[in-house]
């Protein structure tokens, strides 16, 4: 009934009367007696399914995201009647108009299939003085940056201007990186808003490994709605690929980039923060796999909670390497990749995935453990 308009494009029966199955049968005596009537509800039925089509649903899609985000500028949607399904694919009336300069322009960033970054502008949110896409290392205070030189014409087809950062031809420190345009004249700068971001590609996509070092690189929307940009940079990473927790051991399945395995290979627990009194954990590896017995992590040293990191020693000898998982589409996994808690004795041992996305195990009290819970 979202989508029907009685008798014009079909026909609607009650559901939930008591002569619902003698109005249905009605229904479907009158389509069957009239050839006329039939034809007129299909014409129209055919004209109403093109607001169905696909290009036409993404369009609206986009359209009510830009109404429902926050900070945008444009101008409140009128109340939808008839429905969610109506209200969304009803016929336009006027194109919203956008104004020229915004605090902060739509951006809309895609990763592309070799991991290189596509974002795209709005022509009419920018001015000839908008130069460059301008990326800013936030833990470096803006001494890290990186700038890509949008292009001079400002008149595609489409209404946005296209930059794209490509994988190969930059290195990016690890951390948090901000977005904006700048004004190369005076270096004035406008932070980008988020309007979408397409992480697809990344699902499938190896980690980079080059001469600088192993990459990934996450776009992702920040909770005040801005485009930002994760990335991590290490000489070595040991991805984990797999996490399994019972009640004796914690399970990881590795793969290793920059390194390779050799004979002694082993995952290690440390303890952080440890004065060197407590030694470490260590397992075996075979075929990238090794197994943490849970009772030597099993002792508290703090009443609040033990945190033991997860590394990885590639051979005998080799300097250990974090174990964390930063392939994929999430910037943060903390909290999104969890895994299910062992008990041993009186300790609760749990892994998870720091703000960096590295592997920890949480060992703490059971009990209080459950009572928070």
């Amino acid at each position: 009934r979202e989508i029907i308009a009685d008798g014009t494009d079909g026909i609607l029966v009650p559901l939930d009367d008591s002569d619902a199955v003698d109005a249905y049968a009605d229904a479907l005596l009158k389509l069957t007696g009239d050839a006329a009537l039939r034809r007129r509800l299909g014409a129209a039925a055919r004209e109403a399914a093109r607001r169905y089509e696909p290009a036409a649903v993404a369009h609206r899609y986009e359209e009510l995201f830009e109404e429902l985000r926050p900070g945008s500028t444009a101008p409140a949607a009128p109340a939808r009647k008839g429905g969610l399904l109506r209200g969304l694919f009803k016929q336009k009336t006027a194109p919203v108009q956008k104004k020229t300069e915004t605090a902060h322009p739509e951006a809309r960033c895609a990763v592309g299939a070799d991991g290189s970054l596509v974002v795209r502008l709005r022509a009419d949110q920018l001015t000839a003085a908008d130069t460059h896409l301008l990326l800013r290392h936030r833990g470096s205070k803006g001494k890290e940056a990186v700038r890509v030189a949008l292009p001079e014409q400002r008149n595609g087809a489409d209404g946005w201007v296209e930059a794209r950062l490509e994988r190969g031809a930059h290195t990016l420190s690890e951390g948090r990186w901000d977005t904006y345009t700048e004004r190369s004249r005076d270096k004035s700068r406008r932070r980008l808003a988020a309007s979408l971001v397409e992480q697809k590609a990344l699902l499938g996509l190896p980690l980079g490994h080059g001469p600088q070092g192993v990459t990934a690189w996450v776009p992702y929307e920040t909770s005040d709605g801005y485009l930002a940009l994760r990335t991590w940079l290490r000489p070595e990473h040991a991805e984990a690929t797999e996490v399994r927790v019972d009640g004796e051991g914690i399970t990881v399945s590795l793969e290793v980039l920059g390194t390779s395995f050799g004979e002694g290979a082993e995952l290690v627990a440390r303890l952080r923060g440890a004065d060197g009194s407590v030694g470490d954990v260590r397992a075996p590896l075979e075929n990238g796999t090794g197994r943490l017995p849970c009772a030597p992590m099993s002792t508290r040293r703090d009443p609040e909670q033990d945190l033991w990191d997860l590394w990885v020693r590639p051979a005998k000898g080799a300097a250990v390497v974090r174990v964390g998982r930063i392939a994929g589409d999430f910037a943060d996994r903390k909290g999104v990749d969890t895994f299910p808690a062992a008990v041993h004795g009186d300790a609760l041992l749990r892994p998870y995935f720091t703000v960096t996305n590295d592997l920890t195990v949480s060992v703490k009290d059971a009990a209080a453990a459950e009572a928070d819970a």
